[in-house]
């Protein structure tokens, strides 16, 4: 009788690491890797044909966020088992990940053997016992904690697949008798061989080493104080003795420190632009190297990036990620990025893979959802060559991305309405916007992603097409619509 078989999906952008897990796991009888994609659109349309028993998925993606593809489980096959294997396992997308319903959240540096554990684990409970691993938890398993599915929701229509890889069976496994002890781990030479990749990907042809080292000396970490609360955030040098920062993260404050090297310097605001959101905060004495200089103008989407700063005022992190978007407002472009930042990391810098300084981190949309802002170094460089001393050291006023909806720029009420999967709504500002400006392409891919939501493809397509007009030669543009 033939054992049967585990079906596995891989959803990671990096084709390298895929090939390391997918090397690793070989290692387990009675598994196949049934498919592999590397954008979230992608992987959502070719799951269910696939119909697997596992996903592997990262949080970060070639075009779209793993959270998208979790959510999509969730509500469509909520007896797949997920485990996520990422980068990004903070404690907010740790438990992002956990409430959409993924069985194991692991970081890839850290916890590779605990992936395979849990492979192991599931296959071996399959093989053996003949119940689908999409069954309860298995007794005494000591690597697999309980897991209990999700209600089942049913089946929706699925657009055939037209990206990805689909390869049924690429790597089926003979027959064997299941091994009792898996869940000891893989080899040393194959999880050896991942670290080596991994390590490769976060340090290599994507972010070097010495950008991180660059970045971690150029940002800082600022301490506002104001009657009866204390304010935790980054900051940037870009001068001898001068820094960048949010204004929200200086707004009102009484005092300001400057920290970094073990030192604490003390500082005022120079410059502010409040509607901006960027202060200039010079502190004499500060002898910190500065960042260099980017441009986010040379920035197309997809591109590496990395976050840097000071998370909720504790150690210097940073966060790699992709430009998810590029939103034209007061001449330059704000930089969406899947890069993570939380608070306290406002007013760190976002950097390419080269360690060069493109903007200063933000603002998370309101909304929720992997929306994460950046402001463009070319405001910034604007607020330094005005040279105009601020008119009071206290600063006051709302920022852009703080203001009544209505009154916020295009694409975060863009972002707004998409989050909320709010189609019809998103369909009516779309329209009104191109209306108003027929030559911009930013509102036709509004249109087009209301289109999509709303299951109207010819005239998603339609807009999308009118939106590639508008701007001649951005081939990346169809994917950006599509997240």
């Amino acid at each position: 009788m033939s054992s049967i078989k585990t079906k596995i999906v891989l959803v990671e952008d990096s084709i390298a690491l895929r090939e390391g897990v997918a090397r690793m796991l070989s290692e387990i009888p009675d598994l196949i890797i049934s498919a592999e994609f590397s954008g979230a659109g992608d992987a959502i349309k070719g799951i269910g044909r696939v119909r697997p028993d596992i996903v592997i998925l990262d949080i970060g993606l070639s075009s779209g966020s793993g959270l998208e593809v979790l959510h999509y489980l969730n509500e469509v096959h909520p007896r797949c088992k997920t485990i996520v294997f990422s980068n990004r396992v903070d404690n907010e997308y740790r438990n992002q990940a956990t409430h959409l319903g993924a069985t194991h959240v692991f970081n890839k540096i850290s916890e590779s053997a605990n992936l395979f554990d849990a492979v192991a684990a599931l296959v071996a409970h399959h093989s053996s016992t003949g119940e689908s691993v999409l069954a309860a938890s298995v007794p005494g398993q000591e690597c697999l904690p309980a897991f209990t599915p999700n209600a089942w929701l049913g089946e929706k229509p699925l657009v055939p697949v037209e990206g990805g890889r689909i390869e049924l069976d690429r790597r089926a496994h003979p027959s064997s008798e299941v091994k009792n002890d898996l869940c000891r781990g893989a080899t040393v030479g194959s999880l050896a061989m991942l670290l080596v990749i991994l390590s490769s990907l976060i340090f290599g042809a994507g972010v070097s080493r010495a950008s991180e080292e660059d970045a971690r000396l150029s940002v800082i970490k600022v301490i506002a104080l104001r009657a009866g609360s204390t304010t935790f955030g980054s900051a940037v040098v870009i001068a001898p003795g001068k820094v960048i920062t949010n204004c929200h993260v200086v707004r009102n404050s009484s005092e300001i420190k400057l920290v970094a090297l073990g030192q604490t310097w003390y500082g005022r605001v120079a410059a502010y632009d409040a509607d901006q959101d960027l202060c200039v905060v010079t502190a004499p004495d500060l002898d910190i190297p500065s960042a260099r200089i980017g441009s986010s103008q040379e920035l197309a989407l997809g591109d590496a990036v990395f976050a840097a700063g000071y998370p909720g005022g504790e150690d210097f992190t940073f966060s790699d990620g992709r430009v998810k978007g590029l939103h034209e407002v007061y001449g330059s472009r704000v930089i969406q990025t899947s890069a993570h930042f939380a608070p306290g990391a406002s007013g760190g810098g976002l950097f390419d893979a080269e360690g060069r300084l493109l903007g200063i981190l933000t603002f998370k949309a309101a909304s929720g959802g992997d929306f994460h802002f950046v402001l463009p170094i070319e405001w910034v460089l604007k607020l330094i060559d005005e040279d105009t001393p601020a008119r009071s050291p206290v600063v006051s006023g709302r920022a852009f991305w703080e203001k009544e909806l209505r009154e916020q720029p295009f694409f975060l009420q863009v972002s707004a309405l998409e989050a909320k999967k709010d189609w019809h709504g998103l369909l009516k500002l779309a329209k009104n916007s191109v209306v108003k400006d027929v030559q911009r392409g930013e509102p036709w891919i509004a249109m087009s992603k209301a289109y999509i939501g709303l299951g109207r493809t010819l005239e998603a397509d339609s807009a999308l097409q009118r939106a590639r007009d508008m701007e001649p030669g951005s081939g990346k543009m169809d994917r950006h619509a599509s997240n």
